[in-house]
């Protein structure tokens, strides 16, 4: 046996597999921001309990304490990233830091924002819905640790708005149905008074109970 040759080819192998997991490490080095946006200004944080379009007129402003008095439009930034459950992998990507979001300022044309001047911007929720592409459904996964989603407001700088599209004068589509989703979901019970696996109504035909319950579902 070369004994040579063998010691050759294992150092060759090992420079291999050590040229690997240093490319393996340099793919999974993040680079981060050098600071935080919430590291400078005052931010007003907006706690939201479901999807939907929300709207943050003058006299909210107010009771958050900013000062509406001249408050130039273009000043209103919104941020925020969803406010679903982080995954729980390691590996998993992960936003750094929060992002700004686009929003619609009415203010009447003139810059300002005060009298019936609002703003507009839409929100997630703090529950997710999951598209199945290949199974043609969606999968509803509900946060934990939250009831609510929230974001933040902050004045200063140019803030993000939601562009305008020209209007569609002659529509080639009319649309007459669509569709919707819903869940019921009350986390009540927690056998092990642990954990993540909760319960919500309960089924049974023992004395005082019921094995069947209506829910009234609304789908506006």
């Amino acid at each position: 046996m070369d004994f040579g040759v063998t010691a050759m080819r294992t150092l060759k192998t090992r420079l291999l597999m050590g040229f690997t997991l240093l490319a393996v490490l340099a793919q999974g080095q993040r680079v981060y921001k050098p600071s935080s946006v919430l590291a400078s200004g005052s931010w007003y944080r907006i706690g939201v309990p479901g999807p939907g379009v929300y709207r943050i007129d003058i006299a909210f402003l107010n009771t958050l304490g900013i000062n509406t008095g001249s408050l130039p439009a273009s000043s209103v930034r919104l941020f925020g990233n969803g406010g679903q459950m982080l995954p729980e992998a390691n590996a998993a990507p992960r936003t750094d830091d929060l992002i700004e979001n686009a929003i619609e300022v009415v203010d009447g044309g003139d810059g300002v924002l005060n009298g019936n001047d609002y703003i507009l911007f839409y929100a997630n929720g703090p529950d997710e819905w999951i598209k199945d592409s290949a199974n043609q459904r969606f999968s509803h996964r509900k946060n934990l640790y939250s009831a609510l989603s929230y974001y933040f407001l902050t004045i200063g700088g140019a803030g993000k708005r939601i562009a305008t599209l020209p209007p569609i004068n002659n529509p080639l589509v009319t649309i007459n149905s669509s569709s919707g989703r819903y869940f019921h979901e009350l986390d009540t019970v927690n056998f092990l008074t642990s954990g993540k696996e909760w319960y919500g109504e309960e089924f049974s035909n023992s004395p005082g109970h019921t094995v069947t319950r209506d829910f009234p579902i609304s789908l506006p």
